[in-house]
């Protein structure tokens, strides 16, 4: 699991894949999208700008999205082959 800086969503990743909640002030989390991937995501992380990067390790992908109040879209390219990875940091620049 993972939240971006603005804490306005929650990324959640596994054997099952990746999808994507919302928290609404004081209401209930809720469902922000179906399934992105049925593929394994083994590790998340956002920058600044509402990017999600996830990867998965059985898949050799790195998935990449762009994430804002009016939806979910995947970017170009995405998902990229990497030969065996293994971990992945996303530097987040000053705010």
């Amino acid at each position: 699991m993972s939240r971006p800086p603005s804490g306005k969503y929650l990324a959640v990743g596994g054997i099952s894949g990746l999808q994507i909640f919302h928290f609404n002030g004081a209401n209930p989390i809720t469902k922000f999208t179906g399934r992105l991937t049925a593929k394994q995501i083994d590790q998340l992380f956002w920058d600044n700008s509402n990017h999600l990067y996830a990867i998965s390790r059985n898949a050799g992908k790195l998935f990449v999205f762009t994430v804002s109040s009016s939806g979910v879209k995947q970017a170009p390219g995405s998902p990229h082959p990497i030969a065996r990875p293994v971990n992945i940091i996303v530097l987040l620049s000053p705010s």
